[in-house]
């Protein structure tokens, strides 16, 4: 009966926070549709086919546009926030599947405090968005949009992944089709997945000596279709006069100050460790634990790819210095962070057999509940119409440097 009780109670306040973070997801996508400020969302620019440089050659405007013609500014905004949701609930999904422990309402819980984390609030911090990688980003419609797709992609692998050697032929047309869609939405995490499905494979293929040969092929093939858009979108974008393009960063004549995101000046490396804290916890605390778990494998591949990528490649031209090939560590970010919570509530639901086993679930804990905290100040910054290029406060406390900011 108490059990039961609580279960009553865990659905409650699941529903209830769901509701009342899509309620808010509609309240600031519609904000920002009216705002004219540069710093404060990219959705006007994207409706007005900014989203891939000057060429309107974007699927995101297209369905932004289709949106907005038939619901205005109230339509878009709430059809943005679905979009949130549908990304909160495979969240949830996700947590329920592969915790079965968890209950519904519980995973629901744990999906929105995973939704709201952000980099971890430091004094000194640099920026609160540049130099930082996070999973949830509010100001950016390609990859709000990019997110559930990147998510389902990811499950349809594993579930294909699972039945190693069968081909799974209706599991296998919908992920081909769910790249080749993400690709037009955003290439960033077809730009990690293709070579990480290629490493993967390749290692299949060594440890099965080629038993599975086919399986393999087929699977590869999955790729295929975003790649050959990816390259049609890189022959619309990188035309012009100013010599744009993609290059390795150092064989560029860069400035190490005005690259947002990387290893190459203080606020930016400042930014890549505060990411890190709670998925570097659990990589190095539960490591006994997730060596194991190939999806928590593959997604460290995934996001070590994408930072790679990140930190090696950049845009040439006048696009150099706008970060965008670090949007596929975002969404690698992102999936890495549910399988790292995933890792932490199996250890959580297991009994600890040892005080080391229980001092590594609260660090891990603490390090979540960090990042959840800053995540909530950073959401509320938002919503009070601050810009996201806002810096981080030098001498304040968290909560005082965002009432200062708002006040």
């Amino acid at each position: 009966m108490a059990q039961n009780k609580k279960q009553r109670l865990l659905w409650g306040l699941g529903l209830l926070g769901t509701a009342v973070f899509t309620l808010l997801m509609g309240w600031l996508h519609y904000q920002q549709l009216l705002s004219t400020g540069y710093y404060y969302s990219d959705i006007p620019a994207h409706m007005a086919g900014h989203a891939m440089g000057n060429t309107g050659f974007s699927l995101v405007t297209v369905l932004l546009q289709g949106v907005f013609a038939i619901g205005g500014n109230l339509g878009t905004a709430v059809f943005l926030a679905v979009v949130n949701l549908l990304t909160l609930l495979i969240f949830a999904w996700a947590i329920r599947k592969a915790v079965p422990q968890v209950c519904p309402g519980a995973a629901l819980l744990w999906s929105l405090a995973a939704n709201l984390c952000q980099a971890v609030w430091m004094p000194n911090g640099g920026y609160w968005y540049f130099g930082a990688i996070t999973g949830t980003i509010y100001h950016n419609t390609t990859y709000i949009m990019l997110q559930p797709l990147a998510l389902i992609a990811f499950f349809l692998f594993l579930s294909l992944a699972e039945h190693h050697g069968q081909l799974q032929w209706r599991s296998w047309a919908a992920l081909a089709v769910l790249l080749t869609v993400a690709t037009a939405i955003k290439p960033s995490y077809l730009f990690a997945f293709a070579p990480a499905l290629l490493v993967a494979l390749v290692v299949d293929l060594i440890r099965t000596h080629g038993k599975a040969l086919q399986w393999e092929v087929w699977l590869g093939c999955t790729v295929l279709p975003g790649i050959l858009l990816c390259i049609i979108q890189a022959k619309v974008l990188f035309t012009g006069g100013d010599d744009s393009g993609m290059a390795l960063i150092f064989t560029t004549d860069f400035d190490p100050e005005k690259v947002l995101w990387g290893v190459f000046n203080y606020s930016a490396k400042h930014g890549l460790v505060r990411s890190l804290v709670f998925v570097g916890a659990v990589v190095l605390l539960l490591f006994r634990q997730w060596r194991g778990a190939y999806a928590y494998k593959f997604s460290l591949l995934l996001f070590a790819i994408s930072l790679a990528e990140g930190i090696c490649l950049t845009e040439t031209g006048s696009r150099m210095y706008d970060g965008n090939l670090w949007w596929g560590a975002f969404i690698c970010y992102d999936i890495l962070l549910l399988e790292s919570l995933i890792q932490l509530l199996r250890r959580l639901h297991k009994k600890p057999r040892t005080p080391v086993e229980t001092g590594t679930s609260v660090l891990c804990c603490g390090a979540l509940a960090w990042h959840i905290a800053s995540g909530i100040v950073f959401l509320g910054l938002m919503l009070a119409g601050i810009s996201y290029a806002v810096m981080i406060g030098t001498e304040s406390y968290l909560l005082q440097e965002m009432w200062g900011i708002v006040l």
